[in-house]
């Protein structure tokens, strides 16, 4: 006769508790923390302080700098890892410049960061500030930019004070143009029935949208089986792009 025994493994769960409640507090720390898995109550007791620390970088993130953050396991089958929090008063923003130099600072499609989370006084929030620098870097390249750079993008915090200064400068340096379109392929290619197909002409500022709606208008054509549309620099012009089009029938 024969016997097949097996063991289940224990399911640790995280217990966030954070006084007075703040729902985007307890969110982002579950978030850093994740799921703990099958760790067991002593692997729990091991993982405690990673646990506090990661804890304390959640809070941080939203700008609480002087949190207070206990822990503890709760034993059983599926032992839990409990987290009591006292966020304290967060760091606030204090001295707010977010300045975009040179040809970009003057086209009104070129947005400049303005969310309420970066007004003075609002409580400092880590995602806000990177994501300011992620839409004035994403702009630059939609709208071909391509020598654009920070002059300055410091975020200054003074915990103890519970004040943060905030310092965005960027330079982006002169707009590219669309160069003339040129296609290869395999197979011959009608220039005039293509040329129809360009949703720009020669010399007109880079807008990646631009690009794209070439991309969507050969593979729409319905005359190729394949189409790659690539932008290069053109070294023969400052500031000129060139468009290449690479289709197979």
């Amino acid at each position: 006769m024969s016997c097949l025994c097996s063991t289940a493994l224990a399911k640790a769960s995280l217990d966030v508790k954070v006084t007075p409640a703040n729902a985007a507090v307890k969110a982002n720390i579950e978030a850093f923390i994740g799921s703990l898995g099958d760790r067991d109550e002593t692997a729990l007791r091991r993982y405690r302080r990673a646990a506090e620390d990661q804890a304390q970088q959640a809070v941080q993130a939203l700008g609480y700098y002087q949190a207070e953050i206990d822990s503890r396991v709760l034993p059983g089958n599926d032992p839990k890892l409990q987290l009591e929090v006292v966020p304290g008063e967060p760091v606030r923003l204090r001295n707010v410049q977010v300045r975009i130099e040179g040809e970009a600072g003057v086209l009104k499609a070129f947005r400049v960061p303005q969310s309420k989370a970066l007004q003075p006084g609002q409580p400092l929030n880590h995602g806000a500030y990177e994501d300011a620098k992620k839409l004035i870097q994403n702009q630059a390249l939609r709208y071909g930019f391509f020598d654009g750079k920070f002059l300055s993008q410091r975020l200054d915090i003074d915990p103890r004070a519970g004040i943060a200064d905030i310092d965005l400068v960027y330079a982006s340096g002169p707009r590219y143009d669309l160069g003339r379109v040129s296609f290869q392929g395999d197979t011959p290619f009608d220039e005039a029935l293509l040329a129809r197909l360009v949703p720009f002409a020669a010399n007109t500022p880079y807008d990646a949208d631009l690009v794209a709606k070439l991309n969507q208008n050969l593979q729409a054509s319905g005359y190729f089986d394949e189409v790659r549309v690539d932008a290069l620099p053109d070294p023969g012009r400052a500031g000129g792009y060139r468009s290449r089009s690479s289709s197979a029938r």
